[in-house]
């Protein structure tokens, strides 16, 4: 048990060098995701006549706002794909981390990416479904 503490204490994986690029992105994605939420909320509210809004109006504003959240969700990949491949050039270079937290590291990069990137996709298709309802 010692041993596994010690080894978590000086593991690259469970330092600030990673916790660090996730903390960012995760700030981004929650940014992203109420920007969402958001931008759904007035449109259905739009939709119930809770707000008086003109259908057209209502979509474009929802529509915008998704766009800005995907935006926000696309420019946060790069930074975010910058300082974990720096992480990772650390790690390489390390003696003491090996090949398996090097793979981990690999393996969390790219998930988070993929998350980013089907995020963005999502949000672009409801954006796709607002404005298509809207021009019928």
């Amino acid at each position: 048990m010692n041993d596994d503490i010690a080894t978590m204490r000086n593991s690259i994986i469970y330092s600030n060098k990673v916790y660090a690029p996730e903390s960012i992105f995760a700030g981004w994605l929650s940014l992203s995701y109420v920007l969402l939420t958001t931008s759904l909320l007035f449109y259905h509210m739009s939709q119930v006549k809770s707000i008086k809004a003109t259908p057209l109006m209502s979509s474009s504003i929802a529509a915008a706002l998704v766009i800005v959240s995907a935006l926000y969700m696309m420019y946060s990949l790069g930074p975010y794909i910058g300082r974990m491949n720096h992480v990772i050039k650390i790690c390489k270079l390390d003696p003491k981390c090996n090949k398996n937290e090097l793979k981990r590291l690999i393996i969390v990069k790219n998930s988070y990416i993929t998350l980013g990137i089907v995020t963005s996709i999502i949000q672009l298709i409801i954006t796709w479904l607002i404005v298509k309802k809207a021009l019928k």
